[in-house]
This record gives C-alpha cells, sequence and structure tokens, in this order.
C-alpha cells in the first residue's frame, strides 16, 4: 500500500505536466509557437511511455491528436 501511494504521488505529478504540455498545444497563438509546444508535448509524452506511466495505445493516440491539432493551424494559416 506504501508503494501504490508513493507511485499515485508520483503519476499525479506527470499527468499535470501532460496536461500542461498538452494545454500549450492547443492554446498557440501562432504555427511557430504551436509547433515548438507539440515538439516539447511529444517529447513528455514519450519520456512518460517509456517510465511505463501512460500505455503504449494512448501515446499513440494522443501524439496524433496533437499533430492533427497542429497540422489544422497551419493548414489555416496557410489559405488564409
Amino acid at each position: 500500500m506504501r508503494k501504490s501511494n508513493r507511485r499515485a504521488i508520483r503519476n499525479k505529478s506527470h499527468r499535470t505536466a501532460l496536461k500542461t504540455a498538452v494545454h500549450h498545444v492547443y492554446n498557440a497563438k501562432n504555427v511557430e509557437e504551436g509547433k515548438l509546444a507539440l515538439k516539447n508535448a511529444i517529447s513528455l509524452i514519450d519520456r512518460l511511455k517509456h517510465k511505463g506511466i501512460l500505455h503504449p495505445n494512448a501515446v499513440a493516440r494522443k501524439k496524433s491528436r496533437l499533430t492533427k491539432r497542429i497540422n489544422v493551424i497551419s493548414s489555416k494559416t496557410v489559405n488564409q
């Protein structure tokens, strides 16, 4: 029980950091800022996968959705 409590506390901080990174991607003001935020978010997601905090399928899903979001933003700015 003590071990699971320690892990829960550690995992909570990692999940909070992940939510913040995703938030930065979704609230990017321009394409360059979004791409930088995406790079940082994907790096964090990969680290969490390596540590076993995120399931590999969840990692793929999150990376795909974030990349799709940036592609939509960049296509809007190109078309305008």
